[in-house]
């Protein structure tokens, strides 16, 4: 497979499922777009039928077939020092490459992609001195040693994730970042969710609230809400339920070493 350039990168669009298929799709659209740095890897530049993008965030997306040439080199190439600032996930998002990739890769897990309801479910009332807000860079900055830093730095600092990032967290009555929902990527017509809750904060509703605020949002912007989560991670998958979002497939997924970005 080769590095392709800038713009080359659409050529692989036809091979992406449609957002009814999968899930995860905004990190390769995002990429592919321009929005969000990253490089696409395909094996022919005009007429591709094989496919990885590898997003700076660290979640990188395998579809299309799987190439006839053999996958250890390939591999090789992701995951000794040429991928990603962060620690990341190869997300075989097509079904056709988990089999050849677990005789390669160690790590080996599965995620559960959700679909959206076709709107926010009704608000809860949050607990007595909480205030729920738009994120901004100034909030964007208690982050660090609070609740996910990492989902801060993926959009280059706070500054660039305010401007172009969106979501909302819910402080406490000392002004502590509590629960936060916001989007890993936005492409496709799809915001990646994510969303966290400090420890001293769990199980008081604080997400939930988040992530309403998020999905109204979303609805606002056009943008469909796309939650997908590790197949062990309960309290997520609890969450996703009482949201309303649906479970709709398994997907396979290889962890990938953190190392530095590719250069084309």
């Amino acid at each position: 497979m080769e590095v392709l350039a800038p713009h080359q990168f659409a050529a692989v669009l036809p091979l992406l499922p449609s957002a009814r298929d999968a899930g995860h799709l905004a990190m390769a659209h995002a990429v592919i777009a321009g929005t969000m740095p990253g490089h696409v890897l395909a094996d022919h530049a005009e007429r591709p039928r094989s496919a990885i993008v590898l997003n700076h965030n660290g979640f990188h997306t395998a579809f299309g077939e799987v190439p006839d040439e053999p996958i250890a080199p390939l591999i090789g190439i992701l995951t000794l020092g040429r991928v990603s600032p962060e620690s990341g996930l190869l997300i075989d998002v097509s079904g056709h490459w988990a089999a050849r990739l677990r005789g390669i890769l160690p790590g080996a897990c599965s995620r559960d992609e959700y679909h959206a309801p076709a709107g926010p479910p009704p608000a809860r009332r949050l607990p007595p001195g909480h205030a729920l807000v738009p994120l901004t860079a100034a909030i964007a900055r208690r982050f660090e040693g609070a609740v996910d830093p990492w989902v801060v730095r993926i959009w280059g600092g706070p500054e660039a994730f305010a401007e172009k990032s969106f979501g909302f967290a819910v402080l406490s009555d000392t002004g502590a970042l509590a629960s936060f929902c916001t989007t890993l990527a936005i492409g496709g017509g799809e915001a990646e969710v994510e969303i966290g809750t400090s420890e001293a904060f769990k199980r008081q509703g604080l997400a939930y609230a988040a992530g309403c605020a998020f999905m109204a949002e979303c609805q606002a912007r056009g943008l469909v809400p796309a939650w997908t989560t590790r197949a062990d991670n309960l309290p997520s998958q609890r969450l996703a339920a009482s949201l309303g979002y649906r479970r709709f497939r398994s997907v396979a997924c290889f962890a990938l070493n953190r190392s530095e970005p590719l250069t084309a």
